[in-house]
């Protein structure tokens, strides 16, 4: 290590070129070599380890997205149809008020019928009952003018 670092230092000295910052592993003594590379795959391994987690919290997020808007999606279409089954239930509501209304007329105009027959009928009855006592009154003289004729 001394040897690299004199070696370092003269080439700065003598031609103007700065010491690397991270020296590869050939010019290492291979003891220094293993602790080096072994403390550099623990480093991959962390930064994989890293890397999973990331992506898995970026799926998670993406997951729940789906959720909230796969529910969000579900309510505004329970929302539609509650909306259209009361605008049905209105229109029907109103069909069915239309349509008592009507019945309502044409039982009015049933009662107003009825009410002009039955005054008919009993205008018609008098008549009949009135004929039928001048009916009887003029028998009556006759019966009478005819006993006194005699």
């Amino acid at each position: 290590m001394f040897a690299l670092a004199f070696h370092s230092v003269n080439q700065m000295l003598t031609k103007g070129i700065d010491p690397p910052l991270i020296f590869t592993p050939e010019v290492l003594p291979p003891p220094d070599r293993a602790v080096l590379l072994s403390n550099f795959s623990a480093i991959k391994e962390i930064d994989a380890l890293n890397n999973d987690t990331i992506d898995l919290k970026r799926d998670k997020n993406n997951v729940q997205e789906d959720l909230k808007e796969k529910e969000g999606t579900s309510q505004e279409s329970q929302i539609c149809t509650s909306e259209e089954e009361l605008a049905m239930l209105g229109k029907s509501g109103v069909a069915y008020s239309k349509e008592q209304q009507d019945w309502g007329r044409v039982w009015s105009q049933g009662r107003v019928t009825l009410d002009l027959f039955r005054g008919s009928w009993m205008i018609h009855s008098r008549k009949s009952v009135e004929c039928k006592w001048m009916e009887r009154k003029g028998m009556e003289r006759k019966e009478l003018e005819t006993h006194s004729n005699q």
